[in-house]
């Protein structure tokens, strides 16, 4: 009886291991030491509208409205420090697709097309980034799951960063 219990301990824990982070909304990374928590949103009947900033005073800002397309977004919320002041940090990336597509992929200049925007949320310079390198391909995986696939690479605050992951968005 022990060694079953140990061998589904060891199964168990691989499988836990082996998790890919993207899909576990509760534990996810954005790069090397940013965790925190992210959700996968998917709207549908709207539309990305994005306002510009053009001052350090007027930042800009995305909102999504009422419209004709299906809106995705992946919000990412750092970890807090309590021993750290204004420490906190969280990010936003939107793109929408029309409502017709089953499945879909778009590819550098293509993005411009899906409005792919990112923006993070810190105490920082908040900048509002069009996203025009790298690709998001997606296939809906039933009537409010859609499993999204996303490679970007963009340029921030004069640094350039990377988005990598795959996980299922699920409609709101």
């Amino acid at each position: 009886m022990k060694r079953v219990l140990l061998i589904i301990s060891i199964v168990m824990i691989a499988l836990v291991g082996c998790k890919q982070e993207g899909f576990e909304p509760t534990r996810c990374s954005i790069e090397e030491g940013r965790r925190g928590q992210c959700t996968y949103k998917v709207f549908e009947n709207r539309s990305i509208e994005i306002v510009p900033g053009d001052s350090l005073d007027n930042e800009g800002f995305v909102r999504v409205n009422v419209g004709d397309k299906r809106v995705f977004e992946f919000d990412f919320e750092g970890n807090q420090d309590d021993r750290i002041a204004d420490d906190e940090y969280g990010e936003r990336i939107w793109f929408e697709v029309p409502m017709d597509l089953e499945s879909f992929e778009y590819k550098d200049e293509e993005l411009k097309d899906i409005q792919m925007t990112f923006r993070p949320s810190c105490f920082c310079f908040i900048e509002t980034v069009s996203i025009e390198q790298g690709k998001v391909k997606g296939k809906k995986l039933g009537d409010k799951r859609w499993e999204i696939e996303i490679d970007i690479t963009f340029t921030w605050s004069g640094i350039t960063e990377e988005r990598v992951f795959a996980a299922q968005f699920e409609q709101s």
